[in-house]
């Protein structure tokens, strides 16, 4: 079974534990600076802070994490501290069953992709992105690394999206 944590507690985080669970994930907890250790947040345990990543990481023999904080710098700061503190961690991309994407997009890691999202041909999605619920982006676009989508939005072809 893969096992998984969950890095924020916030709005997010209902969506992206049931995108986990359908994808074969167990999460063993949160990691949360903001709600104490031992809340329990949609039946799931804060056990520490992104901060405790390798005891953690050891104690419950789990080595991939997602970042379900919607706010693109923070998440930019979480991922810089985790390649630091532990480089060998993996980031799965959470992609929920009734997303479209084409076989010629590319997916960088930690993507999150909520439902009716739609990647295009030639699409390239960075690192650590999050596309909220009805995301559309269209042919030949960039979206860099930390970007949001936001939920129903619709981009032209040969769309540029910064970090």
């Amino acid at each position: 079974m893969r096992k998984l944590f969950l890095i924020g507690g916030g709005t997010n985080l209902l969506t992206c534990k049931e995108m986990a669970e359908d994808a074969g994930f167990y999460i063993q907890g949160i990691l949360d600076t903001v709600h104490e250790v031992g809340t329990v947040l949609h039946g799931l345990s804060v056990l520490g802070t992104q901060r405790d990543i390798k005891k953690l990481s050891k104690e419950y023999d789990t080595h991939s994490v997602v970042i379900t904080i919607g706010d693109n710098y923070i998440r930019s700061l979480i991922h810089a501290y985790l390649i630091t503190a532990m480089p060998d961690l993996t980031y799965p991309n959470l992609i929920h069953n009734s997303v479209v994407i084409s076989k010629s997009a590319e997916l960088g890691v930690g993507v999150v992709l909520q439902a009716g999202c739609i990647v295009n041909p030639g699409a390239k999605i960075g690192d650590h992105t999050l596309f909220l619920t009805g995301a559309h982006v269209e042919h030949d676009v960039k979206v860099g690394n930390y970007a949001s989508i936001s939920a129903g939005s619709l981009t032209g072809g040969k769309v540029e999206i910064g970090e």
